[in-house]
């Protein structure tokens, strides 16, 4: 599986504007640590949850800039048009799930504002 390419042109439509969680790496054609973690989203997350898709900041760097990524590789939950989680750096299987619980808080916040009205 190959991460969907994000550029600044694409991003409101393919990330922001989401039907499913997004799952965005920031990333740079040379990192290494970028490559790791690739491999690893890929091993670890099933695919039909979650769209998994990257950005280059050598090219896309007013995206970087807007949501204050300056070390590769960051990786931004979206859900519902909104960040919901970050983590910098390469990650493990515990963090990769403490940023993908903030997926089941959100369901839960808004199942309980249903119930409630």
């Amino acid at each position: 599986m190959e991460f969907t390419k994000v550029t600044s042109e694409s991003f409101e439509h393919k990330v922001l504007g989401a039907e499913v969680p997004v799952l965005l790496e920031f990333s740079y054609k040379y990192c290494s640590a970028c490559q790791e973690v690739k491999e690893f989203l890929k091993d670890n997350i099933d695919i039909e949850e979650i769209k998994i898709l990257e950005i280059d900041i050598s090219t896309n760097q007013k995206m970087a800039e807007k949501y204050n990524v300056d070390k590769t590789p960051t990786l931004l939950l979206f859900s519902h048009g909104k960040e919901r989680g970050r983590h910098i750096g390469y990650l493990d299987q515990d963090e990769l799930e403490e940023l993908l619980s903030q997926l089941s808080i959100i369901s839960r916040i808004k199942e309980i504002i249903m119930e409630l009205f």
